[in-house]
């Protein structure tokens, strides 16, 4: 059977893209200059090409060539939101050597999870989703550190919106529940999540990452 396509499909993503840039900028503006910014800066920028590339993917209509390679692109965004992500937490809530080993693993296993995402493309479920949770779990191991330097409501929100896209990657990996799939699948779902999982963490970074640097 051909596969038809919801009709919803990337289109919260699309709309999510220039809301993106918005607050992207404006955690960059609200951030002191300096390495705080930088990195503030790498995370906005992650943010709204993880978005802003699912939106073209989901939404146009390619050939298939340039549809295998928008997809490559659209799975190896992820791992770089994931390590963008980390940035600016690593940066700014952490300091000396805990700060530069989890930039060290966190963008190393982002650049070998997308390296392994354009390479195998046809890989089986698990070892699509595997890498993203085993890149992001990383931060099970920081919470420790960062729940004296940030508080639990600010790590709460982390760990929260980690979970979030963790639910996200289930849905995903075993594409259920899938409601109306004409419209409004179990696709759509994963987006919804990613979506709710990003405003957590932004907020997190903005309102308890950021007003910690110096």
């Amino acid at each position: 059977m051909a596969f038809v396509r919801p009709r919803l499909r990337g289109v919260l993503h699309e709309l999510a893209f220039p809301v993106s840039l918005f607050g992207g900028g404006w955690a960059i503006l609200h951030a002191p200059a300096g390495t705080a910014r930088a990195a503030t800066a790498v995370y906005a920028a992650t943010l709204s090409a993880c978005l802003g590339v699912s939106a073209l993917y989901h939404r146009g209509r390619w050939s298939a060539r340039a549809r295998a390679w928008l997809r490559r692109l659209d799975h190896a965004t992820i791992f770089l939101l994931i390590a963008g992500t980390f940035t600016p937490i690593a940066t700014i809530a952490l300091s000396g050597w805990l700060s530069t080993a989890t930039l060290a693993v966190v963008w190393g296993g982002a650049l070998l999870g997308s390296l392994l995402t354009t390479l195998w493309t046809n890989a089986p479920v698990a070892v699509e989703v595997g890498p993203y949770l085993a890149v992001g779990g990383f931060g099970v191991v920081l919470l420790p550190r960062l729940v004296a330097n940030l508080g639990l409501v600010g790590v709460g929100l982390l760990a929260l919106g980690g979970a979030v896209y963790v639910a996200g990657a289930f849905i995903y990996a075993f594409q259920r529940p899938n409601p109306w799939p004409r419209t409004f699948g179990f696709h759509e779902i994963f987006h919804t999540l990613v979506l709710a999982a990003a405003l957590l963490q932004w907020i997190a970074i903005t309102q308890w990452v950021l007003p910690t640097a110096v």
